[in-house]
């Protein structure tokens, strides 16, 4: 069954010009967070690893390599939270088997765009990209898309990277910074570049550790955020046990675990509720997931 209405010619224009300009103004948070990213590669390279090489090669180089491995796992982590379809709800869907939480048949959303669309059970309306969200967590302004069960992986794993990689990097460079005399060394640019981003570090690697560790709890006990507001741990119709929660999201090889490739279980409905839908649909909405920000 085809759901939704066409737009005419004006409406349709109207529609790209909105998604230009939301894409615009919400892509330059993105930005930061690369800018951010690209500038602490900068830092590491030139003013902190050039340091450590010239005291101890050996050292120099497993520094290199371990900082390189987290920085590379940080920014792929990021870019497939970004550009990764969180998990739009196809057009053409049949579905088989009984909501656990409310008893009845398959849903249907009744909001903006999407109404009259199936609406399996997890699933959300994203009010901002105006569309359902399978196993939808909530929508990041830092990643400019929605983290749902394509991407909640990515999601997840780009939180505990940016832990470990300002780790890594406050480790690296603090050891030469407290050695160093402070008046010489803010009058030197380079001194004074590797503080600010031992500062950023700290910031930004303590706040999202609180995160990833929210996140880490909810992986534990198969949740959303969304859900954790409406439900308890003691009545999680979800809960399949703490392993099996974790291998919802992860996966079950523990090799593929902390490598941000997609090796979630399922299809982000419950196990009991199916839902089947067309290889060809899939790919047409994962290709204007992509396209949408660029429009």
């Amino acid at each position: 069954m085809m759901m939704g209405t066409a737009l005419d010619p004006t409406n349709r224009r109207t529609l790209k010009y909105y998604l230009s300009l939301r894409w615009l103004c919400t892509s330059v948070i993105c930005l930061f967070v690369l800018a951010l990213v690209g500038y602490a590669e900068f830092v590491m390279v030139f003013y902190v690893s050039s340091g450590i090489f010239q005291q101890s090669i050996l050292l120099g180089l497993l520094q290199c390599v371990v900082w390189h491995l987290s920085w590379t796992a940080l920014l792929i982590s990021y870019l497939r939270t970004v550009f990764t379809d969180p998990g739009s709800v196809p057009l053409y869907v049949t579905a088989d088997g009984q909501d656990s939480l409310n008893h009845g048949n398959l849903k249907s959303c009744v909001k903006g765009s999407c109404a009259g669309t199936p609406k399996p059970e997890r699933t959300h309306h994203c009010s901002t990209c105006g569309t359902c969200v399978l196993k939808m967590d909530h929508h990041c302004p830092w990643v400019n898309n929605c983290v749902g069960f394509r991407n909640y992986k990515f999601f997840c794993l780009f939180l505990m990277y940016v832990c470990v990689t300002s780790m890594l990097f406050v480790a690296s460079a603090l050891p030469n910074l407290l050695s160093a005399d402070l008046e010489k060394a803010m009058a030197a640019t380079d001194t004074f570049q590797v503080l600010i981003m031992c500062i950023v570090c700290t910031v930004f690697g303590l706040g999202l550790l609180c995160f990833a560790g929210i996140h880490i709890d909810l992986s534990l006990k198969n949740l959303t955020t969304l859900e954790s507001f409406k439900i308890s741990s003691k009545e999680n119709p979800y809960d399949l046990g703490r392993k099996e929660n974790w291998e919802q999201v992860f996966g079950r090889n523990p090799w593929y675990w902390f490598i941000p490739i997609f090796t979630s279980l399922g299809n982000g409905t419950p196990s009991s509720f199916t839902v089947s839908f067309t290889t060809c649909t899939l790919c047409s909405i994962e290709l204007w997931s992509f396209f949408q920000k660029f429009l």
